[in-house]
């Protein structure tokens, strides 16, 4: 429990430096959890005898990222065909969810491909989002929201849960999630009128970012019950690895980048 406290507050320190400060220390940080993750990722593939090409993985993150310092290619995330790519690679996530089976991981060519899209499609976002138009209030309207439907979802579930929200992580309920839902909402509508922002936006925003969060979560949870694993890794003492971490705003980024967009 020591190490889960330490961890957690070097992790809050490091967040908080780095979202405030913005810019290249951000962008740093975001390609070294996107270069982790993927590693956790391929580590836990290859444990299930599927061994995709990690140095592709590698360079085209690495790629994909530098991309975001030029002006030229930075435009290029906000075209209709990455738009396309990143919709379709959440929307391919949560059809997994639904059918508990997931895609993409019969070769190594294919594993590649995914984990190379999939990494580029949601954790490059959390730079994107920081930099643009008011992206340090951006960022913490996700990240409050993310935040209090995962504390109230757990707690609720603890005082009224009764239905299982799904046999892919059986101590999730739907009164818990309703009540990370509800919780989060006030909580959004705090933050409109505190900001004096355009109330249907923002509320709209809200639910997206409750609701995905948790989906997030879920699909986490579907990765490594199917590729029998109790934490991405043990990087983080107490909290498994980046991924395990990560998981609650890896699709909420790009969805909220591109709905203010």
């Amino acid at each position: 429990m020591t190490n889960r406290f330490i961890t957690a507050g070097i992790l809050i320190f490091i967040g908080c430096f780095v979202i405030t400060k913005g810019g290249y220390w951000l962008w740093v940080w975001t390609l070294f959890v996107s270069l982790v993750v993927a590693y956790e990722l391929i580590c836990i593939l290859r444990k299930n005898k599927i061994n995709p090409y990690a140095s592709i993985v590698y360079s085209s993150i690495t790629l994909g990222m530098l991309s975001l310092l030029f002006m030229p290619t930075r435009m290029l995330w906000s075209s209709w065909w990455m738009k396309m790519i990143v919709l379709g690679i959440i929307g391919l996530s949560f059809f997994e969810l639904s059918t508990r089976k997931l895609y993409g991981f019969s070769n190594r060519w294919l594993s590649t491909l995914k984990l190379s899209i999939f990494c580029l499609t949601t954790l490059p976002f959390i730079s994107l989002l920081r930099d643009s138009h008011n992206g340090h209030w951006m960022m913490l309207f996700c990240f409050m929201i993310i935040w209090s439907t995962d504390t109230w979802a757990l707690f609720g579930g603890r005082w009224i849960g009764r239905t299982p929200l799904s046999t892919i992580s059986p101590q999730k309920t739907v009164e818990g999630s309703l009540v990370g839902l509800i919780m989060s909402l006030i909580l959004v509508c705090i933050y409109i009128v505190l900001r004096g922002v355009p109330f249907w936006p923002y509320f709209i925003a809200g639910i997206l970012i409750s609701v995905v969060s948790q989906m997030g979560d879920l699909h986490e949870s579907l990765v490594k019950r199917i590729l029998k694993v109790k934490d991405s890794s043990q990087l983080l003492p107490g909290h498994g690895g980046f991924y395990d971490r990560a998981d609650s705003t890896l699709f909420v980024m790009p969805l909220v980048y591109y709905f203010f967009l």
